[in-house]
């Protein structure tokens, strides 16, 4: 139990990322180092984002533990919640567990198709009006 715990803490030390590393890799993975910076719970959600792909590669028992009710749920309840980037993460997370042949009466039945509908919607709206909204400065 002691060497175990001292694996764990060892671990910690040496993969643990304070705001000002995780700020920088954010940037640096965006190709943004010089303008705005994200936030460490922006970084966090991107990789928690990426995890969530990972794990709908996985097997058929991964994908089918990933669309029990309350996980389906959750994923849809991003949708109402992310921008563009994040949203596109999450459809495509939905999109390679229904790859998986058993899981698909559970995402029918959680009515994912009219959520992530919904969701798209809003979000093309938003773009939308954010690029009509954007002021062009001719040179």
């Amino acid at each position: 139990p002691c060497a175990g715990m001292d694996e764990l803490q060892h671990h910690r030390r040496t993969h643990s990322v304070d705001d000002s590393q995780a700020a920088a890799a954010a940037a640096a993975a965006s190709g943004n180092a010089g303008g705005h910076q994200q936030t460490r719970a922006e970084w966090l959600l991107a990789k928690c984002l990426d995890l969530l792909l990972v794990l709908a590669h996985a097997d058929s028992v991964v994908k089918g533990l990933m669309c029990s009710k309350d996980n389906l749920q959750q994923l849809l309840d991003l949708t109402q919640r992310m921008g563009p980037p994040g949203l596109l993460k999450v459809v495509k997370t939905i999109r390679w567990l229904t790859s998986e042949p058993s899981v698909l009466p559970a995402v029918k039945d959680s009515g994912a198709i009219s959520q992530l509908v919904g969701a798209c919607a809003n979000s093309a709206q938003h773009v939308a009006l954010a690029e009509s909204a954007a002021v062009h400065v001719p040179r």
